[in-house]
């Protein structure tokens, strides 16, 4: 377990703000992360990071916040779903569905699932929510509109934090969206926490998405899958804005004969640094894992991706596969890819590759030879590349989404 990059006047402040809240805070994962310590910059997991401009906040709790009804629909994605409103990590039912359908929601608790991979920031988002909520799917229930997660950042400046458990029972299936926006487009900057948790029971369903979309916001996010047998699942994740992204992705096979796909879509620019990372363990026999994470970089941009698949002792007819492809659109931008396995089971079938790359001179000389401009071909090439993950997204409203964002992203730098 690696500890956060910190200064120890940073560490002072976060202490200062845990006691704050302490009678309300979770003590465990608190003393969990303080126990953790806190890396060095050369440490192997964070040395890629970008962390100095994240030092320089001022960090403060979140004050509670007003958002109307109009500012949640001008916000959320245009879609018919079961909406679920949270201003600075905090619930807000009033501004959430009348109607949750099939799915029941209650605040979870002390009762904490331990994180698949532990990691500082994970250990503090759990330590400095307030209210965490679980959701619940009932057994045999198949849910007619996605469950959508509208987490809204109101820009005081103070740091919010969210933890939720979604519970999808035995038969169940259903679709979910994490959508992260902020109430103004140009409002300061703050640190934002976010951790959710599926528990999927034997021959369940689950298709989840998640949005990045906060322009000045520093993301720290954890999703971990724990699945059981006979499942299919599928999550996606689309880090579009932000000043940092940090989003782990962490799932465990508990059950034989499950199908998971990960992938991922990074749109770093300027001098941002978004951070993809994945690790997935084969618990248990023939399952199928199949992850595609890309990046597109531009400017003074910093990508990194790093995965692990781990095959455990006895887990047969494991089919494990991962790729990360990516794009550099400048000579100053960079990418850092680490893909990994660790495997202790003999008969199985696991790989992994990465390939950077810019583009292609020929590609774009063919298409102006066809009367296409060079801007516009190198946008064409550059689409291409991001299609394999845009076209596969099933919900239209996600879908049109994402593309916005990758066009604005392209026209800022292929113009």
């Amino acid at each position: 377990m690696v500890g956060l990059v910190m200064t120890n006047s940073a560490q002072q402040v976060f202490e200062q703000l845990y006691q704050q809240q302490a009678k309300i805070a979770d003590q465990a994962s608190w003393q969990q992360a303080i126990a953790t310590g806190f890396a060095k910059p050369t440490d192997e997991d964070w040395r890629y990071t970008k962390l100095d401009d994240f030092f320089q906040l001022d960090f403060k709790l979140s004050i509670p916040s007003v958002v109307s009804a109009q500012q949640v629909q001008a916000l959320a994605l245009p879609l018919d779903s079961y909406l679920l409103v949270f201003v600075n990590g905090e619930y807000q039912s009033h501004l959430s569905s009348d109607d949750l359908g099939p799915f029941t929601i209650s605040e979870l608790g002390i009762e904490r699932s331990p994180a698949i991979a532990a990691e500082i920031f994970q250990l503090i988002s759990e330590s400095f929510t307030r209210h965490p909520q679980h959701i619940r799917l009932a057994k045999n229930t198949m849910a007619t509109k996605p469950l959508h997660f509208l987490h809204i950042n109101n820009g005081d400046g103070g740091m919010s934090h969210s933890y939720n458990n979604v519970s999808i029972e035995q038969g169940a299936q259903c679709v979910v969206i994490e959508q992260f926006v902020n109430l103004e487009p140009h409002q300061p900057s703050q640190f934002n926490g976010a951790r959710l948790v599926f528990n999927i029971a034997d021959n369940s369903k689950l298709e989840h998405y998640k949005l990045c979309l906060q322009e000045s916001s520093y993301h720290f996010g954890h999703n971990d899958l724990h699945i059981g047998r006979d499942c299919q699942v599928s999550s996606m994740s689309f880090l579009l804005a932000g000043a940092l992204i940090r989003h782990h992705c962490s799932a465990i096979h508990h059950g034989e004969n499950s199908q998971l796909t990960i992938n991922s879509l990074a749109l770093p620019s300027g001098n941002q640094t978004y951070d993809s990372r994945s690790f997935l363990e084969h618990k248990v026999g023939h399952c199928h894992s199949k992850q595609l994470h890309k990046n597109i970089v531009q400017d003074q941009a910093n990508a990194v991706f790093n995965g692990m698949i781990k095959v455990a002792k006895g887990a047969l007819k494991t089919d494990g596969k991962m790729d990360n492809h990516n794009l550099l659109l400048s000579e100053t931008c960079q990418i850092n890819s680490k893909p990994q396995l660790e495997i202790y089971a003999d008969d199985v079938l696991c790989g992994h590759g990465t390939t950077t790359g810019a583009l292609n001179p020929e590609q774009i000389f063919y298409l102006q030879t066809r009367g296409i401009n060079k801007v516009a071909a190198e946008q064409m090439i550059t689409f291409a590349f991001a299609a394999q993950l845009s076209d596969a997204i099933k919900l239209p409203a996600v879908q049109s989404c994402v593309l916005a964002h990758i066009s604005k992203k392209l026209a800022e730098v292929l113009s």
